[in-house]
């Protein structure tokens, strides 16, 4: 297995063990958060970009390394959903990933866009994006 898909493992696993809270609405359109929770009906990850830099401890060879990717986790519910509480436990914990080649990986959350149904409308459920830099935390020689 690559680094990339371990990442995206990682990825794909903490979105589908994440809480996420139904929301609903009463007469006058004010939201309430349930206790009931849902589960995406899709989980996605893919890398987005990368970054590198020159290695010069090899002398008058140079050599790239990659200093980090950014990753984007897409979520797709049924209904409307509060992601506070997978936010928080997000922001709250150092992600962290083991790689190949004696390096592994840290996930840090960077971004997040939402797009909620129309209020009372079920046709569709809430989507997010999060948007991730993962950063290696050290280098086989």
């Amino acid at each position: 297995m690559s680094a990339r898909t371990q990442i995206q493992a990682a990825l794909i696993n903490l979105g589908r063990a994440g809480t996420f809270h139904k929301v609903s609405y009463d007469s006058v359109n004010i939201p309430t958060t349930s206790d009931e929770t849902a589960t995406p009906k899709s989980c996605l990850a893919n890398e987005t970009a990368s970054g590198f830099s020159v290695d010069q401890k090899y002398g008058r060879k140079i050599i790239s390394r990659r200093e980090g990717w950014r990753f984007t986790l897409l979520l797709n519910f049924d209904e409307e959903v509060d992601a506070g509480d997978f936010e928080e436990s997000v922001m709250d914990t150092t992600i962290q990933i083991a790689g190949i080649n004696s390096t592994s990986y840290l996930a840090v959350i960077t971004s997040a866009e939402y797009n909620h149904p129309v209020t009372k409308e079920p046709s569709r459920g809430t989507e997010i994006r999060y948007g991730f830099n993962i950063i290696p935390t050290h280098q086989g020689a």
